[in-house]
């Protein structure tokens, strides 16, 4: 036998360890390991490896990582899951492997969500004044934003 099979009792022969399971050094036992989630493996695997960062496996057995998806990161190896940006931000790429790629939304802009892609613009009579807003504020009472979307401020009504 050699790594990354196991003996089959019924036939007395090896076989091929299966995408997603591993099997040390000699096997005197029928069956293999089961990678556990955070980690992947090849058919004929003596190892199971590791989900580099930016990548996860939520389940064991698994054959591949997956990239983390858009609005998310993940800076860990061997990760089971990825980290949500947070509200206020935004990221558009996969397999992002920092929380500093997390961008803030710009002003006139929001995010009230986790693991976003992108900000909305600010409704009409609402802003946002700084970057990095989960909500917009209303206007206050005699104050507007023109009938415009995206705005940083609003300005007093005409009399």
């Amino acid at each position: 036998m050699i790594p990354g099979q196991v003996l089959q009792v019924i036939s007395d022969s090896c076989i091929d360890c299966v995408a997603g399971t591993f099997s040390p050094a000699e096997t005197n036992s029928e069956g293999w390991c089961t990678c556990p989630a955070g980690t992947h493996s090849f058919n004929m695997s003596a190892t199971c490896q590791n989900c580099a960062a930016g990548k996860y496996s939520e389940a064991s057995a698994s054959t591949t990582c997956t990239r983390c998806p858009v609005g998310t990161y993940n800076e860990a190896i061997a990760a089971t899951v990825c980290i949500n940006c947070g509200s206020g931000k935004y990221l558009n790429a996969t397999g992002a492997t920092s929380s500093e790629l997390c961008r803030d939304c710009a002003p006139g802009r929001f995010n009230d969500a986790d693991a976003a892609s992108a900000c909305k613009d600010c409704a009409v009579d609402t802003y946002a004044p700084d970057h990095g807003r989960a909500l917009c504020l209303s206007c206050p009472n005699f104050e507007n934003t023109e009938q415009q979307e995206g705005s940083t401020g609003c300005i007093c009504d005409e009399v």
